[in-house]
């Protein structure tokens, strides 16, 4: 089903340290990052709250508006902060895109059904200085508790497969 929808079509995840509290203040943040998403742009976004170990699928049919289409709890990196080398346990906050996909029969049990790989460390990074590799969105063969992945954002498997309907590679 997934290897069917490849397309050149450009899909963004936005990895954020935190977010305003409030529902309303939460909004208008979504609406900062997103003032100029829409649909000629890309079709959905995934933003990363690690703050809140969330993750929010995004829509815009125009510019200036949010949709979100699902929410999803997560968990991240074990060491708070902002990926800079390889094995810090950190996750990297930026602009990434999905790349790729690895089906659950190249991977162990670990990963769950299926792994979406980002371009990490993206030209920013890499300006930065930034290194690591294998940065995935992944499933948890376990009950998810805040912070306790090497780098990557992990869902239980079952959540992985439904986020996995909204993604386009």
């Amino acid at each position: 089903m997934l290897k069917n929808s490849l397309s050149n079509r450009t899909f963004w995840i936005l990895i954020v340290l935190y977010m305003l509290c409030t529902s309303a203040a939460y909004t208008h943040e979504l609406q900062l990052y997103f003032f100029n998403v829409s649909t000629d742009s890309t079709e959905n976004v995934l933003l990363v709250d690690k703050a809140r170990q969330m993750l929010l699928v995004l829509t815009s049919n125009d510019p200036g508006t949010i949709q979100v289409l699902d929410t999803f709890r997560i968990t991240t990196g074990k060491v708070d902060g902002n990926k800079a080398k390889e094995s810090d346990q950190k996750t990297p906050e930026g602009i990434y895109d999905i790349i790729n996909f690895i089906p659950g029969s190249q991977l162990t049990d670990k990963y769950g059904p299926i792994a979406f790989v980002l371009n990490y460390p993206n030209l920013i990074d890499k300006i930065q200085n930034h290194n690591g590799s294998n940065i995935w969105i992944h499933g948890k063969d376990e009950e998810i508790i805040d912070r306790q992945t090497e780098g990557c954002i992990s869902l239980e498997n079952g959540n992985l497969l439904e986020l996995s309907n909204f993604i386009q590679l």
